[in-house]
């Protein structure tokens, strides 16, 4: 089982950066430039709740359901960095120039995203159970990912495949997908199942 306490260091850590971050994007969009970045601004603030959100966390707040805590956690760090960036045209306008914004967004959503795999693992290391099932989801959701890729892949190979041809295989192609996303995704929702207690 994944220490809680471990966990709560983790994403104590990780909300203080991403709090002080905010905070200095939020002045850059206030005071950096000609003219106030308003979206940029509206996403720090959500971003800097999320960070208030995991310091409470780290200090032991929101302990009746942690995996939920952390959840909400990150999804709200994940939407705001990369709305903000999108939103904001990908930069922030200065009065001595452009400062370019992608790798602030890259940094959060991995943030957002570490979040949110502590958060799932303080749930699926609970029970045994959980791990099986976990894995039998990967066994199943993988494949349709590697084969979309080799799709995409080569996609330009297959043009030369007779119309008939393509057809069959996409087609035939695209239900054995929905039949194994279905199963993918039922067996996760089983392994969090497996995974509750009385603390979600």
């Amino acid at each position: 089982m994944l220490s809680l306490k471990l966990v709560r260091v983790v994403v104590g850590v990780l909300a203080v950066i991403l709090g002080l971050c905010a905070l200095a994007l939020a002045g850059g969009a206030l005071f950096a430039g000609p003219r106030v970045n308003w979206v940029l601004l509206g996403f720090e603030v959500v971003m800097i709740a999320a960070a208030v959100m995991g310091v409470l966390f780290a200090r032991g707040k929101f302990q009746d359901a942690p995996g939920l805590a952390l959840a909400c956690i990150a999804g709200t760090v994940f939407v705001a960095a990369i709305l903000g960036y999108m939103g904001s045209d990908k930069r922030l306008i200065t009065n001595n120039g452009e400062v370019p914004l992608r790798w602030f967004m890259l940094s959060r959503v991995m943030a957002g995203l570490l979040i949110g795999l502590l958060g799932a693992a303080t749930v699926l290391l609970r029970s045994r159970k959980s791990l099986v099932y976990l894995g039998k989801a990967a066994a199943t959701g993988v494949p349709v990912l590697l084969a979309g890729v080799a799709y995409l892949k080569f996609r330009g190979q297959l043009a030369a495949v007779p119309g008939w041809a393509s057809i069959i295989t996409l087609a035939f192609g695209g239900i054995i997908a929905i039949v194994l996303i279905s199963a993918s995704v039922h067996l996760l929702i089983r392994a969090f199942q497996e995974g509750k207690t009385d603390q979600a």
